[in-house]
Protein backbone atom coordinates (compact mmCIF):
# COMPACT_ATOMS: atom_id res chain seq x y z
CA UNK A 1 0.00 0.00 0.00
CA UNK A 2 1.38 3.40 -0.96
CA UNK A 3 0.98 6.57 1.08
CA UNK A 4 -1.70 7.90 -1.26
CA UNK A 5 -3.73 4.74 -0.72
CA UNK A 6 -3.23 4.98 3.06
CA UNK A 7 -4.48 8.56 3.37
CA UNK A 8 -7.38 8.02 0.98
CA UNK A 9 -8.91 5.46 3.35
CA UNK A 10 -11.56 7.27 5.41
CA UNK A 11 -10.60 5.75 8.76
CA UNK A 12 -6.95 6.80 8.33
CA UNK A 13 -7.90 10.26 7.09
CA UNK A 14 -10.18 10.86 10.09
CA UNK A 15 -7.46 9.80 12.56
CA UNK A 16 -4.94 12.04 10.83
CA UNK A 17 -7.23 15.10 10.89
CA UNK A 18 -7.95 14.55 14.60
CA UNK A 19 -4.23 14.23 15.37
CA UNK A 20 -3.39 17.27 13.24
CA UNK A 21 -5.98 19.44 15.01
CA UNK A 22 -4.56 18.41 18.38
CA UNK A 23 -0.98 19.18 17.29
CA UNK A 24 -1.58 22.18 15.00
CA UNK A 25 0.77 24.39 17.01
CA UNK A 26 3.72 22.12 16.24
CA UNK A 27 2.68 20.43 13.00
CA UNK A 28 1.60 21.62 9.59
CA UNK A 29 -0.22 20.17 6.62
CA UNK A 30 -0.67 22.91 4.05
CA UNK A 31 -3.22 20.77 2.22
CA UNK A 32 -5.60 21.28 5.16
CA UNK A 33 -6.57 24.90 4.60
CA UNK A 34 -9.60 24.40 6.84
CA UNK A 35 -7.23 23.97 9.79
CA UNK A 36 -4.57 26.60 9.05
CA UNK A 37 -4.51 30.21 7.90
CA UNK A 38 -4.37 30.50 4.08
CA UNK A 39 -1.22 32.65 4.17
CA UNK A 40 0.58 30.01 6.22
CA UNK A 41 -0.55 27.25 3.87
CA UNK A 42 0.48 29.18 0.77
CA UNK A 43 3.91 29.96 2.24
CA UNK A 44 4.55 26.25 2.75
CA UNK A 45 3.07 25.10 -0.55
CA UNK A 46 5.01 27.70 -2.55
CA UNK A 47 8.32 26.08 -1.53
CA UNK A 48 7.29 22.74 -2.99
CA UNK A 49 5.88 24.37 -6.11
CA UNK A 50 9.22 26.15 -6.63
CA UNK A 51 11.19 22.92 -6.18
CA UNK A 52 8.85 21.01 -8.49
CA UNK A 53 9.91 23.18 -11.42
CA UNK A 54 13.35 21.57 -11.28
CA UNK A 55 12.27 17.94 -10.98
CA UNK A 56 12.19 15.76 -14.07
CA UNK A 57 10.65 12.33 -14.62
CA UNK A 58 12.83 9.63 -13.11
CA UNK A 59 14.54 11.97 -10.63
CA UNK A 60 15.12 10.90 -7.05
CA UNK A 61 14.00 13.48 -4.48
CA UNK A 62 14.84 13.65 -0.78
CA UNK A 63 12.50 15.76 1.38
CA UNK A 64 14.53 16.48 4.52
CA UNK A 65 12.62 17.53 7.66
CA UNK A 66 9.44 16.44 5.91
CA UNK A 67 7.25 16.70 9.00
CA UNK A 68 3.84 15.22 8.30
CA UNK A 69 4.89 14.50 4.72
CA UNK A 70 2.42 16.80 2.95
CA UNK A 71 5.17 18.18 0.69
CA UNK A 72 6.41 14.78 -0.43
CA UNK A 73 2.79 13.72 -0.83
CA UNK A 74 2.06 16.66 -3.16
CA UNK A 75 5.22 16.25 -5.19
CA UNK A 76 4.55 12.53 -5.73
CA UNK A 77 0.88 13.11 -6.49
CA UNK A 78 1.72 15.76 -9.10
CA UNK A 79 4.57 13.79 -10.65
CA UNK A 80 4.14 10.02 -10.31
CA UNK A 81 7.31 9.38 -12.35
CA UNK A 82 9.64 10.49 -9.53
CA UNK A 83 11.03 8.58 -6.58
CA UNK A 84 10.64 10.61 -3.39
CA UNK A 85 11.65 9.87 0.16
CA UNK A 86 10.70 12.03 3.12
CA UNK A 87 12.81 11.91 6.28
CA UNK A 88 11.97 13.39 9.66
CA UNK A 89 13.94 13.23 12.91
CA UNK A 90 10.88 13.80 15.15
CA UNK A 91 8.92 10.55 15.31
CA UNK A 92 5.85 12.46 16.56
CA UNK A 93 5.65 14.27 13.22
CA UNK A 94 5.47 11.10 11.19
Amino acid sequence: MGILDFFNKKENKDKYIKWLKKNAGERMDANRKELFKPDRCNFHLDRYEFASKYIKDGNKVLDVASGTGYGAFNMRKNNPAIDIIGVEIDEMAV
